[in-house]
């Protein structure tokens, strides 16, 4: 009985070891004569599930690419394993490592076939890098388990294009032939220098081009290359062949509409060439017609079958055969996803009401204006038929969230060290109507002087919707805010200002924004602080305009497009204001954005403006160059830098008219001008840093009943902006520029605020 307990004891340690054994590298072995290599396995391998694929992607990442794997049961025996190593030589124009690099490798290259493999792919990267002559002869030095790959490299001449002549029958100036085909074969193609294939697909390209426009006949005889030293000289034969005329145009199965009116969205016309581009493009004019008229089903069946052409492709006649469909009357209407905005508001936004014929222009206005509302992330319109004629429209929403937080902080060289913030609040959505109020408060406090303290506004804004008829929006205002006007060790300006403003505001399209200023008043009283100055009241009441049109394609941060606004402002003692301030004033902005090399951005400013009064300008309505948002490198909070200067426009009160000064003679300012001129390239310099370099420079002129004057300050600098995952950072230094004002430089810090 103890023999029986002890063998059985026996063959359960031997069952347990035989399991630890077993499990220790893997339940299935790998078996190879190459020592170093078996060592190397046991270890990557170490309770790793083992398969035939996973040992092959195991011996291709480490340059194992002459082997082959037998599997005998749970055993992978490896057989012949040797490392390769590829020794690259004569290469100048293209580094060790970037060739290396194109190395790729899978199970069905391997051995000589990969060697092979590499030297084609070698021979094709030089010649798409122009070097069509390179020559690579390869060699193999095998030791024991490694093989020594060698790539003899002879890169020859890289082959300029001296010039493309074109020979044949054409109608235009071969000059432009030769243009198309240089911009529309490859990139380097484009840079000048030659390549076979490249050239084969501008040919290519040429050839449809030539058919799209009507020369369907048109053939490409790439004739020969003449090589000269490192410069070579393309000819080509072509041929337009005769241009395809339109003999016909004929429409088929309409009833509603007449056929002039189709025919004249159309830009195809009888006897003109046959175009193909504008055959399609007139394809989606007469659906989109049809469905601007409420055929919203209306498509062409016979979008394939359009065109049957006559005696060899000479004449072409179109047959355009139109399924118009039914017109659509909503017979009603379904809104989905309201939750906290009202259903007539929405029905009030839309541009059609049940009973009305449903197009495709009220749809996307509907859309349009639902968007400008701001009030939803997510705007869907649909219909589904109930009868012949009927439909019943689908409106599906998702509202975003009404109210809003955000704010920012920054640090600036004006006045020396100054610290800013501001902090914005907002409700869009006020009982569900899309009523808003906005509240934002400003501030700004002095980091050195003893005697600073904090400068702020606070404001206030109610907007109403459906003023004056859909698509209007009213706004009342409100401010209080006190802020320095002259900085100097020997005196500080405090104005205290309250304003309360009346608007309105209406969005025409994707671009276009007015708004009428119907009154806006101010009252403006001053302060000093460390002397007496005379604390006359100022009021100031006036109308006016702003129209602006904006296609950029970021407000924030915009990489391309435009934005044009040109404003207007009346003031005078009929409106409120005092009775000295009598002055009209217009001025404008063009912002020009232009993309290029991958993420860079050339942005242009241009600013101007004109004042003219019948007794006076007020200094806080004058036009005066310096900060951040005009010429960076000078700040306009400062009397010694301020442009124009205070030798020629002494200020010492924010409420007296402004003045000039000449030849020890002082009159008042009765004509105020300006231009501004802001150039900047922004370029990337990591994944979330960009740079940039800036050109600001401005001009001022001053005219009074007898004495003129123009001054002007320009200056360039550097500047960053790191975008993070919470807050941006931004950073400009601009240097002033002879003749200077001031100190040298200053310099614009913040974050979450430019």
């Amino acid at each position: 009985m103890k023999k029986i307990i002890l063998f059985i004891a026996i063959l359960l340690t031997s069952s347990l070891y035989s399991f630890g054994e077993n499990h220790s590298i893997s339940s299935k072995q790998i078996r190879t004569n190459n020592e170093d290599l078996q060592q190397k396995i046991n270890n990557y391998f170490h309770k790793k599930k083992i398969s035939k694929k996973s040992v092959e992607k195991y011996l291709v990442e480490h340059n194992y690419f002459k082997f082959h794997i037998v599997q005998v049961n749970d055993k992978y025996i490896i057989k012949n394993p040797v490392k390769t190593l590829f020794i690259i030589k004569g290469n100048n124009f293209l580094t060790k490592k970037y060739l290396q690099q194109t190395i790729k490798t899978d199970g069905t290259q391997l051995g000589v076939h990969l060697y092979e493999t590499v030297k084609r792919n070698f021979k094709t990267i030089y010649q798409q890098k122009g070097f069509p002559n390179v020559d690579i002869k390869q060699t193999i030095k095998r030791k024991k388990w490694k093989e020594w790959v060698y790539f003899h490299i002879q890169e020859g001449p890289r082959i300029r294009i001296a010039k493309i002549i074109i020979s044949g029958f054409f109608s235009k100036p071969s000059s432009e032939y030769v243009h198309f085909i240089r911009n529309n074969s490859s990139p380097l193609i484009k840079k000048g220098f030659y390549n076979k294939k490249d050239l084969e697909k501008g040919y290519k390209n040429l050839l449809n081009h030539l058919r799209i426009n009507g020369f369907l006949q048109s053939k490409i005889h790439p004739d020969r290359i003449i090589f000269n030293g490192n410069l070579a000289t393309i000819k080509v034969s072509l041929e337009e062949g005769p241009l395809t005329i339109i003999k016909d145009i004929n429409l088929q199965k309409f009833y509603s509409i007449p056929i002039g009116d189709i025919l004249s969205h159309m830009k195809l016309k009888v006897q003109s060439p046959l175009n193909l581009k504008n055959l399609e493009e007139d394809i989606e004019r007469i659906e989109s017609f049809y469905k601007k008229k409420g055929f919203l089903k209306a498509k062409i069946i016979n979008r394939k079958n359009i065109i049957k052409y006559e005696q060899e492709e000479l004449y072409a006649n179109l047959v355009f055969i139109i399924d118009e469909g039914k017109q659509n009357f909503i017979s009603h209407t379904t809104i989905k996803g309201l939750y906290k905005v009202k259903k007539n508001l929405v029905l009030n936004l839309l541009k059609f009401k049940n009973g009305d014929i449903l197009t495709s222009d009220k749809i996307n206005d509907s859309k349009k204006t639902l968007h400008d509302t701001e009030l939803f992330s997510h705007i869907d319109i649909d219909y589904q038929k109930v009868s012949d004629t009927n439909i019943d429209v689908i409106i599906d929403l998702k509202e975003r969230k009404s109210r809003s937080f955000r704010g920012g902080i920054g640090v600036t060289s004006e006045r020396g060290v100054t610290a800013r913030s501001y902090t914005e609040f907002s409700h869009r959505n006020l009982l569900g109507y899309g009523r808003g109020i906005f509240l934002k408060t400003n501030g700004q406090i002095n980091l050195i002087n003893i005697n600073s303290f904090l400068e702020y506004e606070i404001s206030g804004r109610y907007k109403e919707v459906f003023i004056l008829g859909k698509g209007y929006q009213g706004n009342i205002s409100v401010s209080k805010s006190k802020d320095i006007f002259n900085y100097s060790q020997e005196k500080i300006n405090v104005i205290h200002k309250d304003q309360i403003s009346f608007f309105v505001n209406k969005t025409i399209g994707d671009h276009v924004n007015l708004t009428w200023n119907l009154f806006n008043f101010e009252t403006r009283k001053e302060d000093c602080i460390n002397e007496k100055c005379p604390k006359n009241l100022q009021r100031i009441g006036n109308s006016g305009f702003t129209f602006k049109w904006d296609n950029r394609d970021n407000i924030f941060n915009p990489t391309k497009g435009s934005l044009f606004s040109i404003s207007g402002e009346w003031a005078s003692p009929y409106l409120a204001s005092s009775p000295d301030v009598d002055f009209w004033k217009i001025y404008f902005q063009q912002q020009l954005y232009y993309n290029f090399m991958d993420h860079y951005t050339l942005a242009l400013a241009l600013k101007s403006g004109l004042i003219k009064a019948t007794q006076t300008i007020p200094v806080s309505r004058a036009f005066i160059l310096g900060g951040q948002t005009s010429i960076r490198g000078y700040d306009g909070n400062i009397e010694g830098e301020r442009i124009p200067s205070s030798k020629v426009a002494p200020i010492k009160t924010a409420n007296e008219s402004l003045k000039l000064s000449l030849d020890n003679k002082i009159e008042k300012v009765l004509t105020n001008s300006y231009a501004l001129l802001k150039l900047e390239l922004r370029f990337p310099v990591s994944n979330n840093l960009k740079g940039l370099l800036f050109y600001d420079t401005g001009m001022i002129f001053l005219g009074g009943q007898t004495k003129r004057l123009t001054e002007y300050g320009h200056s360039v600098g550097i500047g960053f902006r790191y975008e993070t995952f919470i807050l941006p950072i931004g950073l400009d230094i601009g240097y002033k520029l002879p003749p200077k004002i001031g100190t040298d430089y200053r310099f614009h810090f913040s974050i979450g605020l430019f």
